[in-house]
């Protein structure tokens, strides 16, 4: 399930969603009234499934790759606060993934720096909470705590929350 269900709490114009998954993030975004959606996925049979789903969308733009990759190509085109829904990571180190396993580091890096860049701080929801345990595997061993950590050192501004399924960063 996504955490895209949390994503009224954030309305800002434009959502940036790395890992599209089965469309959900994308789905919510729509019916919360985002004005435009980046979303990218990494595995090809899932991107299908998304360009499908979204085709008559023209405010939805779907990108197939690695996140760290497209991320800057995305961030490029961002002149405004934006929310950003971070779930690219995967449950199964054999399962298709990009240059990291767990990218949330590098993502979080490239959209915390483009926000000091413009003098924004963009709203963050990073999904999964419970396997930032620092003993999962596939999420590259990085705890909650390492997470919340990046975020301050980037951007001491940031408000950091838990919830039950999710980080925020605000």
């Amino acid at each position: 399930m996504s955490c895209g269900k949390w994503l009224f709490q954030y309305p800002n114009d434009v959502l940036v969603e790395t890992g599209s998954g089965g469309g959900g993030g994308i789905q919510y975004a729509l019916k919360y009234g985002f004005k435009e959606i980046h979303s990218i996925e990494i595995n090809p049979a899932h991107h299908e499934i998304c360009v499908k789903m979204f085709k008559n969308k023209s405010n939805v733009h779907l990108y197939l790759g690695d996140s760290i990759a497209v991320l800057p190509q995305i961030l490029s085109r961002i002149k405004d606060k934006s929310t950003f829904l971070l779930d690219a990571h995967v449950m199964d180190v054999k399962s298709i993934h990009g240059e990291k396993i767990c990218p949330i580091l590098e993502e979080l890096k490239l959209i915390l720096n483009h926000g000091k860049k413009l003098g924004v701080r963009h709203s963050i929801l990073v999904d999964d909470l419970k396997f930032f345990s620092g003993s999962v595997e596939a999420f590259d061993n990085i705890r909650h705590t390492d997470i919340e950590k990046a975020i301050k050192e980037i951007d001491s501004t940031y408000v950091v929350r838990y919830g039950k399924r999710t980080i925020s960063a605000i």
